[in-house]
């Protein structure tokens, strides 16, 4: 099943799509500030591990405190307000991590997982901010039940989800596929 997101709103009370979180061109900026930083290897469980069979990607952390980036925080953090007051009420305090940007190349992907991180990390709210289609592939899947669900993001775009939704970025068959993810905080859930 794909979803095509139409609107600023909330699809089955699960995910928040945003149309416009980026104008095109700053989105253009974005990718001219992330090209001239070095990447590393995405990693898993927590930053500790590299596994390419489960994640092939290529990452870099946006400095917070850097003029260049900080309006892309702020951006973010008032997409993420309006979408939890509106849909979820969770209780968050601000973000958990930096900013990742996130290259997948050719063969590059993230296979199915959760954002919760470890029991101490509170992840309650992530969020995915397509910046360039791959050619071919690389499509952002969730798990809804037994069947997975494409959703088709436009460059500037986004999805907030709770964190424990089961999620993936399938293959990237051809080009290269950049976005930017981060992962809001709060209180334990109870």
């Amino acid at each position: 099943m794909t979803i095509f997101l139409p609107e600023d709103k909330y699809i089955n009370q699960t995910l928040w799509y945003v149309a416009d979180v980026f104008s095109q061109s700053e989105v253009n900026h974005i990718l001219t500030l992330c090209d001239s930083h070095d990447k590393q290897d995405g990693q898993i469980g927590g930053g500790e591990t590299k596994n390419r069979q489960i994640r092939d990607s290529k990452i870099f952390w946006m400095p917070k405190d850097d003029p260049d980036f900080s309006y892309i925080y702020e951006r973010v953090w008032w997409w993420i307000k309006k979408a939890n007051n509106e849909l979820w009420k969770f209780d968050i305090s601000g973000f958990k991590d930096l900013i990742q940007y996130t290259e997948y190349g050719e063969e590059g992907h993230y296979d199915w997982h959760l954002d919760v991180g470890n029991p101490s990390f509170h992840r309650k709210l992530s969020i995915s901010i397509l910046l360039q289609h791959a050619q071919d592939g690389g499509e952002f899947k969730f798990m809804q039940g037994s069947m997975p669900t494409t959703v088709q993001l436009g460059v500037g775009q986004a999805v907030i989800f709770p964190s424990y939704f089961l999620h993936k970025v399938n293959q990237v068959n051809e080009g290269v596929r950049k976005s930017l993810v981060t992962w809001i905080a709060g209180k334990p859930f109870k």
